[in-house]
């Protein structure tokens, strides 16, 4: 599957082609993923590498139900995920979305040290986003964050969120 949508001005299930079969449910998991090119405001642009596994997409909710008409069609958030990868892979391409967005790179290198250091993976999640929505108010957050994947050969998954604040 080939990712190329434009969220740079409004972000609903229409924009992603939501899938028709899914409906009724809150979110929705696209895989497998060749390409991903997704623009967002501010002239942003997000082209991740072949290395994404899937996105999951969230639709605006009330509990566990997807809210009815309009307001169930807006998109609240994309995330998607690379496959697992050893540290030193994780690590440059999560330097490589902190030149996209840009991100601060002082979480990318504390989280680099502790895999040296041999901190428990399994308790390390680390997240580094921006402190301020691209392109305004009603603009999305991005940020990417360290997941650990529980493959012994490759460890870890570096996943980016694009998520709106409710209008």
């Amino acid at each position: 599957m080939r990712i190329d949508w434009d969220l740079s001005e409004r972000h609903t299930l229409d924009e992603v082609s939501w899938p028709k079969d899914r409906l009724d449910s809150y979110t929705t998991q696209l895989e497998p993923v060749d390409s991903v090119r997704i623009r967002l405001p501010a002239e942003t642009v997000v082209r991740l590498p072949d290395r994404a596994s899937d996105i999951i997409l969230y639709r605006r909710s009330q509990g566990p139900d997807p809210l009815p008409g309009r307001e169930g069609e807006i998109l609240d958030k994309v995330e998607v995920y690379s496959e697992p990868l050893v540290v030193e892979a994780a690590y440059r391409l999560a330097l490589g979305y902190a030149e996209q967005f840009p991100l601060p790179r002082g979480g990318i290198e504390a989280w680099r040290k502790r895999r040296d250091q041999g901190v428990d993976p399994v308790s390390d999640r680390t997240y580094v986003g921006l402190d301020k929505p691209l392109g305004g108010k009603s603009g999305p957050t991005v940020g990417i964050e360290f997941v650990y994947s529980a493959n012994e050969e490759r460890p870890w998954v570096v996943f980016v969120t694009i998520q709106w604040a409710e209008d």
